[in-house]
């Protein structure tokens, strides 16, 4: 982003998913807006294109100093992931805020139902809701389901976002940043977006490295030597297709019965005597005697096992969830990333 003297805030809202800049709230939120921008916010030159319904171009995104985006649909992140990969500050709704957005603006009648009071057999009789019940009892049926959506949405991921709780809220945000403060912003988003670039390549060569391990399962010494010997031992040591041994059983199903702990197959339906009787790979990997008579134990291999050991307090994030730090269960992308200790002073928005 390029910053001048008189900043430059675009204002964003979706196109035809919900149009929340069409409805009453919006048009009253946005007018409000406008006029601050004219009054209060001397330092900032707002610009709303869909009232001009101009089109911009990346290149032209990318100039101003920050964008204000405002969703009313908890789906559809192509402009948000614009704004973030052009590294430009972001104004977003807090959950709170747009739980309400969301519940009061795209009501969707096949999920009253799911809550207390919420009667949906009007939506399954096919009537118009809102010719039976009041559109602000709707909107809070709607509310909680949408909060309940948000918890775990990507738009609340980032650690550099800037929430605001209302209007006055972002009046006053907008009004307390100076150009330094928001080139540190985009400089730390910049900072993170390269960390998440750094853990998409890690995957990708990682998932290559599996596709390319031979499988010890089909592998044949005879059919390629010494060479496939080789090769087949290496994507047996390796984590290439699977883990090589699962002391705790962390990676498959436990059970205790009165013949000793085993540890079946993670897909089993049951660790358990039932699934001796339904015989085949479902005995074999499901069935607790069937795994004590022909398994290894789960300290030198991977489940199907036996008597795998209790578990300890866990040390590192993948061996429990008590491990993580709030940063890694936040923003992470996988239990191993390494979150930067800085991002220890990030509020997390209501």
């Amino acid at each position: 982003a390029h910053f001048v003297a008189e900043h430059g805030l675009l204002v964003i809202s979706d196109g035809t998913l919900g149009n929340y800049r069409g409805s009453r709230r919006g048009r009253v939120f946005l007018t409000l807006l406008a006029d601050a921008g004219a009054s209060a916010l001397k330092h900032w030159s707002l610009n709303f294109p869909f009232w001009r319904c101009a089109h911009l171009t990346h290149e032209e995104m990318a100039s101003y100093s920050a964008a204000l985006f405002v969703p009313s649909v908890p789906f559809g992140k192509t402009t948000f992931k614009d704004f973030l990969a052009m590294e430009v500050p972001l104004f977003f709704p807090s959950r709170r805020l747009l739980s309400s957005i969301l519940g009061l603006n795209g009501a969707q009648c096949r999920e009253f139902g799911i809550f207390p009071g919420c009667d949906d057999h009007v939506c399954n009789q096919g009537v118009d809701p809102f010719q039976h019940v009041a559109p602000w009892a709707l909107g809070l049926c709607e509310w909680p389901h949408q909060a309940a959506k948000l918890l775990h949405s990507e738009f609340y991921r980032h650690p550099h976002i800037q929430y605001f709780g209302g209007l006055g809220d972002l009046l006053t945000k907008l009004s307390s940043l100076d150009a330094g403060a928001l080139l540190n912003i985009s400089r730390q988003t910049h900072t993170f977006n390269k960390c998440l670039l750094k853990e998409d390549d890690d995957f990708w060569a990682l998932a290559l490295r599996a596709l390319a391990a031979p499988d010890p399962a089909t592998a044949s010494d005879g059919a390629h030597g010494a060479a496939g010997g080789a090769a087949a031992s290496a994507g047996a040591e390796g984590w290439f297709r699977g883990i090589p041994a699962d002391p705790h059983c962390l990676f498959g199903l436990a059970s205790l019965d009165g013949g000793g702990a085993v540890c079946c197959a993670a897909w089993c339906h049951c660790c358990g005597e039932a699934s001796c009787m339904e015989g085949g790979e479902v005995a074999r990997h499901c069935c607790p005697q069937a795994i004590r008579g022909k398994s290894s134990a789960c300290a030198q291999a991977p489940p199907p096992c036996t008597a795998p050991s209790a578990r300890s307090s866990p040390r590192a994030c993948r061996e429990g969830r008590e491990a993580c730090t709030s940063q890694v269960l936040r923003f992470g992308t996988h239990l191993d990333h390494a979150v930067s200790a800085e991002l220890a002073d990030i509020i997390e928005p209501d």
